[in-house]
Parts: C-alpha cells; structure tokens; sequence
C-alpha cells in the first residue's frame, strides 16, 4: 500500500485472524480503499469488527476463494521455555489449502503471526503438499504491534519486513 491518500487498485484482502494485529491490518488495508472481509473462529470479535462497519465471513474457505491476498494474524504465542504454539496455525492450514485449491485467480497468503526461524519454511511444506494448483505465493511479514496502539503502531511504523518462499 502507499503511504500517502493517493488512490490505488482495490485489492481483495482477506484476513483469517481477527485478533489485535488481525484487525488493525485490515482496517488500514480498508482505509486506503482495499476490500478487507475479516474472519475469525472467535464470534465476539467478528461481531465487533462488523459493528465498526467492516465486513466479516465467519466462512473462512470462502473467504480465501475471494481475496487476491490473505493475511494469517492467528496467535502463535511463546512459553517461557521459547517453545512456540503453533496449534492456530495448523488449526487455519485446512482452511488455506481449501480456499486456495478452489481459487481461480492467484492467492498470495502472508504470514503475518511472529514466527520463530525455520517455522516458514515447514508452513510453506505444508502447504505444498495440500494445495493442489500452481497459482500461489508465500510470504512472511512479521509484525511489531503492541496491542494497546496496534493501529497507530502500523501507521507509524518504523519498519516493514517482507519474506517470500519458492
């Protein structure tokens, strides 16, 4: 996106997560013109984010199948041991391969949840095995949100980190 109010192409931007760093991406994705549908397993905040005026798919199949661009913003936390959590990732693999397996136009799926080092390319395995087409990328974009300004944190970021895999 740019960093300035000069119009651009509307993206189809999915988002399957819709936690802290789930729903401040997208509404900065929707405020700079792009259509954001968001989906979560989470009711509460689905509901939330659709009475802020948003849209919300609590089918995330369908909502991969329609975006140009899915941002995964599930939780990965990190016990005090450094050994991370990754059930949310695997619990949202299924949806991605599904939606992208019945997507006619090319996904590209972002990664945004911090993961530890090597965990992208055992994702990106993964979902090689899964998704049955050619049509897609892969990429990682960390973030550094704190949950109390994560909105304000995005737009006055002081860095952005991308990633891709082949």
């Amino acid at each position: 996106f740019m960093a300035n109010d000069r119009c651009m192409e509307e993206m189809r931007i999915g988002i399957i997560g819709s936690g802290v760093v789930g729903e401040a991406t997208g509404k900065l994705f929707d405020y700079y013109g792009n259509h954001v549908v968001f989906n979560d397993i989470d009711e509460t905040k689905l509901s939330k984010i659709k009475k802020d005026g948003h849209y919300v798919l609590p089918d995330g199949v369908m909502v991969v199948k329609q975006s140009d661009v899915i941002f995964v913003c599930v939780n990965t936390p990190t016990n005090e041991d450094g050994v991370q959590d990754l059930s949310q990732i695997h619990s949202v693999i299924d949806t991605i391969t599904n939606g992208v397996n019945i997507s006619e136009e090319h996904t590209v799926i972002v990664f945004r949840s911090t993961l530890l080092p090597k965990t992208n390319r055992k994702i990106y395995e993964m979902l090689c095995k899964k998704i049955k087409n050619d049509d897609w990328s892969y990429y990682n974009n960390p973030e550094f949100l704190t949950a109390k300004n994560a909105l304000d944190d995005l737009i006055n970021s002081d860095r952005t980190v991308i990633g891709g895999l082949t």
